[in-house]
């Protein structure tokens, strides 16, 4: 994010309409093109859902002697070096289990494997995108050679913190990483959370709304430490988030866990003499700038109980709405990846006209890479103006500016960081 603000800002001042304002007072169509001004790109599609995932499940019978659980894979791990796990579950020999999924749209095969109760391989087959149900017979797959160990697969979730106003566009004003994994209880998930990066000077707090879960629906939450993220512990109130609960109740009833009030107190143990947090820019640079530092990166793990069994074995990252909460100008703005774009779960900012911020731009992505690497600071994720190219994402012809411009094209940029990539991405 930029440390200063742009000459427009008071352009755009006008153009916003802000909590307590009369509608009277927004221009929708000058908001769209200063924000489309703003973009490093020529054009954004204009049915973009900035999307790169599909959901799925496909039923398995486990027919293999001494099958303990089936795993549903990205790829052969006996060929690839990037392999992610999908889907994880017990199963016992004979019977059936439902495994459920989220995949990258340019997805079109899966590999399901059968494990014993030492995690030992018995059996893979091939399954096509669609595909309902899946056994382990007909075209079994060699099991010799170099096993590389699957990941979890694990989601980024990429965002600006300018909303409403317009950003830099790289994308690491805050880094999230989230992954899942079954326990041995059945209405128990595990999710792992993580934060990257802080690549702003403002105060942010996140948390994850658990989309389609009301907040009945959840028994509890709980972290396998029994703590959430650090944060200070000093007379300075909590800005953004009030309660220091872990499960919250959404404005509409939805769950939601709550990860923190302040990013960058979540990185320091020191603080200002006024006792806030110090600010920064965490891991989003290498040029050695006065304000730029690095540090471990913080994980916390939520033991997710569902009340119903079946909602716990249902779940997937696909069911995950992650969202950071801004202070523009006195006024607490949520930003969410594009679906959920007009959700206010716990802030509602918008004055009631919500309909004006619908539009074609997005504030937050979600990369379904384990193995991403999000912008340098400044750098955006993609440029494209004219003839002008560039960004972090820019090797031809798996560009970022080109999924902008049409959906349906380079699904997977994602993977394509530039040329020379340690003088683009982190």
């Amino acid at each position: 994010m930029r440390s200063s603000k742009t000459v427009w800002m008071a352009a755009l001042a006008m153009a916003v309409a802000l909590a307590g304002c009369k509608k009277d007072y927004f221009d929708k169509t000058e908001y769209e093109q200063l924000i489309s001004d703003s973009m490093p790109v020529d054009k954004v599609e204009g049915s973009h859902n900035w999307t790169l995932t599909i959901t799925g499940y496909v039923q398995v019978t486990a027919d293999v002697s001494g099958t303990a659980r089936v795993q549903l894979l990205t790829a052969n791990p006996y060929e690839s070096t990037e392999c992610e796990i999908l889907a994880d579950a017990a199963v016992s020999e004979g019977r059936s289990v439902m495994l459920y999924y989220i995949i990258p749209q340019v997805q079109e095969t899966m590999y399901l494997v059968a494990l014993d109760a030492d995690g030992h391989y018995l059996a893979m087959v091939p399954v096509a995108r669609g595909q309902r149900t899946a056994y382990f017979r007909g075209e079994l797959l060699d099991l010799t050679g170099t096993l590389h160990a699957p990941q979890k697969q694990t989601f980024f979730y990429c965002f600006e913190s300018e909303f409403p106003q317009p950003g830099d566009w790289d994308y690491n004003d805050l880094v999230l990483t989230v992954n899942k994994e079954p326990t041995d209880d059945a209405h128990v998930v595990r999710l792992n959370v993580t934060l990257e990066a802080v690549g702003t000077l403002q105060q942010l707090a996140a948390a994850i709304n658990l989309d389609g879960y009301s907040y009945e629906s959840v028994k509890e939450i709980t972290t396998t430490t029994g703590s959430n993220f650090p944060e200070l512990q000093t007379s300075v109130p909590r800005m953004f988030i009030e309660e220091r609960d872990i499960l919250l109740r959404g404005r509409n009833g939805e769950a939601v866990i709550n990860l923190f009030d302040d990013a960058h107190a979540v990185f320091y143990s020191r603080t200002t003499q006024t006792g806030a947090a110090l600010r920064g820019y965490i891991n989003t640079s290498r040029d050695g700038r006065a304000d730029g530092f690095t540090r471990g990166a913080q994980t916390v793990s939520y033991l997710i109980t569902f009340r119903d069994e079946g909602n716990a074995a249902q779940f997937t990252l696909a069911d995950l709405d992650p969202f950071i909460i801004n202070n523009y100008n006195g006024m607490f703005c949520e930003i969410h990846t594009f679906p959920y774009k007009q959700r206010q779960v716990l802030k509602e900012y918008m004055g009631g006209y919500s309909s004006d911020y619908i539009d074609k731009y997005s504030w937050a992505l979600a990369i379904p890479y384990t193995w991403f690497r999000y912008p340098l600071e400044g750098v955006p994720m993609g440029k494209k103006r004219g003839n002008l190219i560039g960004g972090a994402y820019c090797r031809t012809p798996n560009t970022f500016a080109a999924w902008l411009a049409d959906s349906n094209d380079a699904r997977d940029w994602y993977k394509y960081p530039t040329t020379g990539v340690d003088g683009s991405v982190y």
